[in-house]
């Protein structure tokens, strides 16, 4: 946010037409301005410091995520009911998913990462993709990306975007996370 030092509003609308508001911002300022009103009914002006309602990043120092990581749906996740070895290859698949979650890695590589017998990655697998977690589609595997997804669409090249529509299954448990 560009906010002006000391910028003065005079309305809602002033503040709403200078493009520096998001719709959380306003609700923030207007339950500000009701709480002031409830102390002082018969106010005819309110004065409010928007910088101390809102987080304005003033030395506009940026925030870059170092390690890997997944967008999550947390509430498909929660209802995946996993064992502990399909939990852990699940997680292992995660961070090592390309983005649009193409999975490009063998059960032998798994296997050797999470020192697990063949049988028990195998059968993750296979109970993972029953599950419809992960998704076969034209000889490749993908997460399902009801689940996360690796990467933020607008910056996937179109290929990767349409992998993660491709890849998306609803089933009972797992709900449709998309407009």
């Amino acid at each position: 946010m560009n906010m002006q030092e000391n910028q003065n509003y005079n309305s809602l609308e002033d503040l709403e037409k200078s493009n520096e508001i998001t719709d959380a911002i306003k609700s923030q300022i207007l339950n500000a301005v009701e709480k002031e009103l409830r102390k002082n009914p018969n106010t005819k002006s309110i004065s409010l410091d928007i910088k101390s309602l809102i987080n304005v990043n003033d030395d506009k120092t940026k925030v870059s995520v170092k390690g890997a990581f997944v967008l999550a749906f947390v509430d498909n996740l929660a209802e995946l009911d996993l064992n502990n070895s399909e939990f852990r290859v699940l997680m292992y698949i995660l961070k090592i998913m390309e983005y649009g979650n193409l999975v490009n890695l063998s059960q032998k590589i798994v296997c050797d990462a999470l020192s697990l017998d063949k049988s028990k990655v195998s059968r993750a697998f296979r109970s993972l993709e029953k599950k419809d977690i992960l998704v076969k589609k034209e000889g490749h595997l993908f997460v399902n990306s009801n689940i996360c997804c690796k990467g933020l669409a607008h910056k996937m090249t179109q290929e990767k975007r349409d992998n993660l529509i491709s890849c998306r299954k609803e089933n009972d448990t797992i709900k449709n996370m998309y407009q």
